[in-house]
């Protein structure tokens, strides 16, 4: 049982690798720093747990805690405009910084909600601060329908390269849940 495990968070590591932050235990210091908070929305309004950012040093803390959430992987991004209009939240614009996958500022580590759909996470990332996302149009944190694979697709299957959806958005679907950070 165990080198399985290990096999699972190296590969778990090399996905959260991929998009430039890590996650951690849900503990570490807090230096009262800057903080945004607000509640994670579905499309309904209906409100499915909360996403705090705080600042520490020179990263920001994402941490994430839901509930009523569909079980399994889930992209998680951080995207340009502070407005979560449903069902689509297209509002929320593209990602947040310029370039593609796994080059966006806001990409975050996949997001895992358990069987009876609560999830909780915490990263820490250095592409933004609390600053850079309480901008004059604010920013939102996205919940897609599906995981992330941020843009590594093997080239058997793509020999000239991922296509622009891949690249984008790491195939990650729909944006089912928002929350907006201003």
């Amino acid at each position: 049982m165990r080198p399985r495990k290990t096999f699972a968070a190296l590969g778990a590591a090399a996905a959260i690798g991929a998009c430039g932050a890590y996650a951690l235990p849900a503990t570490g210091s807090e230096d009262g720093g800057t903080r945004l908070s607000a509640p994670i929305k579905a499309a309904d309004g209906s409100e499915l747990g909360t996403v705090t950012v705080r600042q520490e040093g020179g990263s920001a803390r994402v941490e994430i805690r839901g509930q009523g959430m569909p079980p399994g992987f889930h992209g998680l991004h951080v995207h340009a405009v502070g407005k979560c209009e449903g069902p689509g939240f297209t509002s929320s614009g593209p990602h947040l910084g310029d370039g593609a996958h796994p080059g966006h500022t806001g990409d975050l580590p996949v997001l895992y909600v358990k069987a009876h759909g609560e999830a909780r996470a915490v990263t820490y990332t250095d592409r933004f601060s609390v600053a850079d996302l309480a901008d004059a149009d604010g920013s939102t944190l996205i919940v897609h329908a599906m995981p992330d694979n941020y843009a590594n697709i093997p080239e058997r299957y793509a020999p000239d390269g991922p296509d622009m959806a891949t690249r984008m958005a790491g195939d990650s679907g729909a944006r089912i849940a928002c929350a907006a950070l201003r």
